[in-house]
């Protein structure tokens, strides 16, 4: 304990440094407590996020923000049967394509197969392969390669509806290019629908 003696001529002096100490005191008790409170604190809005980031620091707000912002899409398993379909947003008047899928979940990478009908006079179907594929929480990235052409096409998906769906776009180049719609196929459907159609 720091026992300071003064004159009382002092007093103002002394009273001011004295509520400068604790101030100090104050601030570095609390202030570290606080940032840390903020680091586990996984409701923050974008409003508060960014307040934190201007007294605390960038690492703080997103760490928080990734946290609040984290849906059961960043971590769904992928792996099963999927159909689609792709449709051109350039060249117009292009028509659309649909296509069957069999993804095989990885973590942060998958791969994926694709069958697709082809309008050929010797051939009525190709396959294609995912390369390069990636995936960062609900959103997926990869090049679809033919195993009959050198074509490559990039793909840029969303995890949507719990797994459920996913969507976004595919580039061939700066002028050909369009959106794509994947939905997974469950037996249990399948199933459904026979029945539906036994009534």
């Amino acid at each position: 304990m720091i026992i300071i003696h003064t004159k009382q001529q002092d007093g103002p002096v002394m009273k001011a440094f004295l509520i400068s100490l604790m101030t100090i005191f104050l601030v570095v008790l609390f202030v570290p407590a606080s940032v840390m409170a903020a680091s586990d604190n996984s409701k923050l809005t974008q409003e508060e996020a960014q307040l934190w980031k201007e007294f605390f620091g960038e690492s703080v707000a997103q760490n928080s923000l990734q946290k609040s912002e984290a849906t059961v899409e960043d971590s769904v398993n992928l792996t099963g049967q999927w159909i689609g379909y792709y449709e051109y947003d350039m060249p117009k008047g292009q028509p659309d394509g649909a296509f069957t899928a069999v993804m095989k979940d990885l973590g942060d990478e998958f791969s994926m197969t694709f069958l697709e009908p082809r309008n050929h006079p010797s051939e009525y179907v190709q396959a294609a392969i995912t390369l390069d594929p990636k995936r960062q929480g609900k959103y997926l990235s990869f090049t679809k390669s033919y195993s009959n052409s050198d074509t490559v096409i990039q793909y840029n998906l969303v995890i949507r509806h719990s797994g459920m769906v996913m969507d976004g776009t595919w580039r061939i180049n700066d002028n050909v290019y369009g959106r794509a719609f994947f939905y997974r196929l469950k037996l249990d459907e399948l199933k459904e629908l026979k029945q539906q159609t036994e009534i």
